[in-house]
């Protein structure tokens, strides 16, 4: 992943039915779930129907997500943040809690012709990198990583938030068990039919597929 995995996680009509929702959103002070004098935000309250219907569709699609699995094998989606930042609204620099997972996640809801600045800024290997993506795109990384909300100076920014975390606590597991998933989905493509168990059990699917599985108890 190289610590950034950026990616179209919802498509046009996703977005579509997320801001049919946006009139049935009921917000709050982010410092409910944060209390940093830097964090000016306002985030949806979690017990409506309009932010249950968002939540299940961004959380269904990061389970969708092919690439996304094999990157961070998830075991866990925490419930969705959505958060708006107005005019003056901004997040200072900061971790977030390792106790929320492996990874984080921001998925942008608004286009960048809709605000000005807001940026998402990560530090990440001594170097400075600045999200602001297409509505629509999610930016995920290693959940330790230094990162911060630039100042919106001008229109509303909107973004979901998630953290997930993987069946694997360690990193070099997670790589490592995330080939064997690439290589085990690849065989299962292969029908070829086995007469005899000495075919069975030296075929490469049986192989891979035995491998996948001692792996996966080895960290149950």
């Amino acid at each position: 992943m190289n610590n950034i995995y950026v990616r179209e996680a919802l498509s046009p009509n996703d977005l579509l039915k997320i801001r049919n929702n946006y009139e049935g959103l009921v917000w709050q002070n982010g410092t409910a779930t944060s209390g940093s004098p830097d964090k000016i935000n306002l985030q949806a309250i979690t017990n409506n129907p309009s932010y249950l219907e968002i939540d299940k569709l961004i959380v269904d699609r990061f389970f969708e997500d092919s690439e996304l699995y094999y990157i961070v094998l998830f075991k866990e989606i925490t419930r969705t943040i959505i958060s708006k930042m107005d005019v003056g609204g901004k997040y200072g620099i900061h971790t977030d809690d390792p106790e929320l997972g492996h990874y984080s996640t921001t998925t942008f809801l608004s286009d960048p012709s809709e605000y000005e600045g807001g940026e998402l800024c990560l530090k990440v290997d001594s170097e400075v990198k600045k999200f602001k993506l297409p509505a629509g795109y999610s930016v995920t990384y290693l959940t330790g990583t230094p990162h911060c909300v630039a100042p919106v100076v001008k229109g509303t920014r909107l973004v979901a938030i998630n953290w997930i975390t993987s069946a694997y606590s360690d990193i070099l597991d997670r790589e490592f068990a995330g080939d064997i998933e690439r290589i085990y989905d690849i065989t299962m493509e292969d029908n070829t039919v086995c007469d005899t168990f000495e075919e069975s059990t030296n075929s490469l699917g049986y192989l891979v597929s035995e491998l996948r599985s001692k792996y996966k108890r080895r960290h149950l």
